[in-house]
């Protein structure tokens, strides 16, 4: 970002730094971001490509808003088609709390249809994208090592997906409610695979 006449780093986004940018197409976070706070960008109406840069540093995340029907994660009410991970994604505990699970980034965008796993994404955080019914595709690199919990519970449309022979752990209910499921790879490898992972 050029500001008065010198080149910054962006580390971060305020709360609600985004919100309601009906304007807003695409956003390209760059891997010197460390933090994006509560609601940085929920009712971006026009938002369908989401990419968190190739980084090192793992983003500490905030959380979405509540309301009568439950919990809505960062990018609640943004239309999102395509998701690119460039690097692990955690909750930070200090905006959220214990049940930060609940908050999942894209949880419910129901427009969600692929989702790139780069190679510096070693873990899908828990509940990462419960609900996004209408995932079709999800491509994973060779050095994801972990598959989080409810990470993609109730992804309907998805009905094949290879696991590389880098993963090991899939967390609980990973897969639950992936009724459409019907093809995948698995390899010996694994060193945790829940019982109710692939459920349904």
């Amino acid at each position: 970002v050029e500001y008065g006449g010198k080149n910054l780093s962006v580390k971060g986004f305020a709360r609600d730094a985004l919100s309601d940018c009906s304007n807003l197409r695409s956003i390209y976070i760059p891997g010197t971001v460390t933090s994006i706070r509560n609601n940085s960008f929920k009712n971006c109406t026009s938002l369908s490509k989401v990419v968190f840069e190739d980084g090192i540093e793992d983003l500490k995340l905030g959380h979405g808003e509540t309301s009568n029907v439950g919990y809505w994660g960062l990018f609640h009410n943004c239309p999102i088609i395509s998701v690119y991970l460039g690097r692990d994604l955690v909750f930070d505990e200090d905006y959220i709390g214990y049940n930060h699970s609940d908050y999942a980034p894209f949880q419910y965008v129901n427009t969600l249809k692929e989702i790139f796993i780069g190679d510096n994404c070693k873990n899908v955080c828990r509940g990462c994208f419960r609900g996004c019914s209408g995932v079709e595709s999800v491509y994973f690199s060779n050095s994801i090592l972990s598959i989080g919990y409810e990470a993609f519970y109730g992804c309907k449309s998805l009905t094949s997906t290879d696991f590389p022979e880098s993963l090991t752990s899939i967390g609980g209910a990973a897969f639950r409610g992936c009724e459409n499921l019907k093809e995948i790879t698995l390899y010996p490898a694994y060193e945790f695979l829940l019982d109710d992972s692939l459920e349904n």
